[in-house]
């Protein structure tokens, strides 16, 4: 629509004047550009009572919530922390699109040119980040297996251990189904009773122990649950995205806007 209302206003410009009277045409002219600035300003405000930032503050709300009721859960246990920081991650990247959100929605209500520029170039920067994270999770998947075991291994031997991480490990060790952390059942001095499992089942040895260790579980849960993590991942880019093309939009609205005022001014 504004670029048709261009196309009148200059096709206006170059039309014949005679039998017309000037101020015909001026008055002609001045009633476009009216046209075309009222329209200018409609699809501004449109664009600005659609907020993303506000989607991005809730998004990190939740994000936020999640992760520190993960954090501080009952059922939280200290292995598990361990070799999975990814709640820590979580925490501080529901800050940082909290933080952010709140960024982009001052700068979308007090038509800020500054703050919605600062708030493109965070998105863009989280945006290539995560992507840089999701190549090298990929390319090095084997040399992050190994990390959380030396991880775990700082734990072994496990007997000496205090009581509360016996405990953890323990209860660990009945939700899995496996013994010790790295290992197996080398890695305690004294098998406790956690480690006794039915000769019957299929990953139970001769024994009466069971022959994986904690670690190896933990691994094959985090590749059993990488296609939510990866669905994640990639909604937080989508809505990443999203707020990019909204911020610098909203941009160059207020910059014509800007423009606009100056001219009639």
């Amino acid at each position: 629509m504004l670029l048709c209302l261009s196309r009148v206003h200059a096709s206006v410009g170059r039309c014949v004047t005679s039998g017309v009277p000037s101020f015909v045409l001026s008055r002609l002219k001045k009633d476009l550009r009216v046209i075309h600035n009222d329209s200018l300003r409609l699809s501004y405000k449109r664009l600005r009572n659609e907020t993303p930032p506000l989607w991005l503050v809730i998004s990190g709300c939740i994000i936020l919530a999640v992760s520190i009721y993960l954090k501080v859960s009952k059922d939280g246990n200290l292995i598990t922390s361990e070799s999975l920081p990814g709640i820590d991650l979580m925490i501080a990247i529901g800050v940082i699109i909290l933080v952010l959100g709140f960024l982009g929605c001052c700068g979308a209500i007090r038509e800020n040119r500054c703050l919605l520029l600062v708030f493109f170039i965070s998105l863009l920067v989280i945006f290539v980040l995560l992507l840089a994270a999701g190549i090298l999770g990929a390319v090095e998947e084997k040399k992050v297996k190994i990390w959380m075991k030396d991880r775990l291994k700082k734990f072994t031997p496990l007997s000496s251990q205090p009581e509360y991480v016996i405990e953890d490990l323990e209860k660990l060790q009945k939700e899995l189904k496996c013994c010790g952390l790295v290992d197996g059942p080398s890695d305690w001095t004294k098998i406790p009773e956690s480690c006794r499992c039915n000769a019957t089942e299929t990953d139970c040895t001769s024994n009466a122990i069971y022959k994986e260790s904690c670690s190896d579980k933990i691994i094959k849960l985090m590749e059993q649950y990488m296609e939510v993590v990866l669905g994640i991942a990639f909604a937080i880019a989508i809505l990443l995205i999203f707020g990019m093309v909204f911020s610098m939009v909203l941009y160059c609205q207020i910059s014509k806007k800007d423009g606009l005022t100056t001219t009639a001014a």
